[in-house]
């Protein structure tokens, strides 16, 4: 009977599909997710994280160890989603309006002729990390990362920008 059971368990095959994550030899910085909010232990870790998404040595996925970028809704996801779907409301009437509903979190400063959707933080790497009410967990706590609440905050981030372009293309000319 005996000998019965060894065959029986060992000619038993597992029909269960397992997903295999290639994960770097790295040591790659583990975050939690909890109930669609990234948690962090510590605020040194969630700054390794912004700066390792901003110069694209990894991914939320591999952050996560998840097997999918899909797994986690980051606001900069909802933001590159409204800005492809953007034609199909803004051309119509009553088009804005069901923007705004679809898309509640981004910024619309509606600021003279500017009914565009824009990123309510500054910086985009730390847009990837948060969920799309800009929140994350940093050391146990629920932190809300949005830094853009006015127009002027826009435009100081844009002349940044160009300032930084103008920067780099003169130093590239004058060498």
């Amino acid at each position: 009977m005996s000998a019965l059971t060894c065959i029986l368990l060992s000619s038993c095959n597992n029909d269960v599909e397992e997903k295999q994550i290639a994960i770097p030899d790295e040591e790659q910085t583990i975050v939690a997710q909890s109930g669609g909010i990234l948690s962090f232990d510590n605020e040194a870790a969630f700054w390794e994280a912004v700066e390792k998404v901003r110069n694209n040595e990894t991914s939320v996925a591999l952050l996560t160890r998840s097997t999918s970028e899909d797994d986690f809704l980051s606001l900069y996801r909802e933001f590159d989603q409204a800005m492809e779907e953007a034609d199909n409301f803004y051309q119509r009437d009553g088009g804005y309006e069901e923007f705004k509903q679809k898309f509640p979190n981004l910024y619309y400063p509606q600021y003279n002729d500017d009914y565009s959707a824009y990123l309510p933080v500054s910086d985009e790497a730390i847009a990837k990390l948060v969920n799309p009410e800009g929140k994350v967990i940093i050391n146990g706590e629920e932190r809300d990362m949005r830094d853009v609440f006015s127009y002027v905050n826009l435009y100081n981030i844009n002349t940044l920008i160009i300032s930084i372009i103008t920067t780099f293309y003169c130093r590239l000319f004058l060498i």
